[in-house]
């Protein structure tokens, strides 16, 4: 289905102005304050993509950026991973996003609590705590056991061979 410059200014203005802008310079609020100057090739561009669906390379550049967690950081653990891509490309996956978020309850595990409206990481502990005492009132023959297993956050890791063959 083909995106309405509707939508692609709902997206626009559901961004935040002045974060940290893309590899072409410009941020947010650059296109906000001059929609009316900017509004007929956006929307061109954003069109394109839907109807080629297939975003242009331009676009698809993405500066990869180390910000520090901690003062004075030692090792590469000490930094967090962001990327800054360009204000149409953050467009085109808003719209995507809002056509999608209607149907994220019938495509996502009930049991996934973060990064899902409505739910929260702190459910997940409360679970916890329920199957551990569960667990310890159990009695008979019959042993349970729980496993923890620490897992970083997907953003903490980065393939850096990778970058090198970019």
């Amino acid at each position: 289905m083909l995106v309405t410059k509707e939508e692609i200014k709902d997206a626009l203005w559901s961004m935040k102005a002045y974060k940290a802008p893309g590899p072409d310079g410009l941020h947010v609020g650059f296109f906000q304050r001059f929609w009316l100057t900017v509004r007929d090739s956006v929307v061109e561009e954003v069109m394109k993509a839907f109807e080629k669906k297939r975003v242009s390379q331009y676009l698809n550049e993405t500066h990869i950026v180390l910000i520090p967690k901690i003062q004075g950081p030692e090792v590469l653990g000490n930094y967090r991973l962001i990327s800054l891509c360009n204000t149409v490309y953050k467009i085109i996956t808003k719209v995507i996003m809002a056509r999608l978020r209607p149907h994220l309850k019938k495509l996502v595990s009930p049991y996934q609590a973060a990064f899902v409206p409505g739910r929260r990481g702190v459910d997940n502990t409360i679970i916890i705590q329920e199957l551990i005492h569960s667990i310890g009132r159990v009695k008979g023959k019959k042993g349970y056991m729980a496993i923890k297993i620490d897992l970083e956050k997907a953003y903490d890791k980065l393939e850096w061979g990778l970058l090198g063959t970019c």
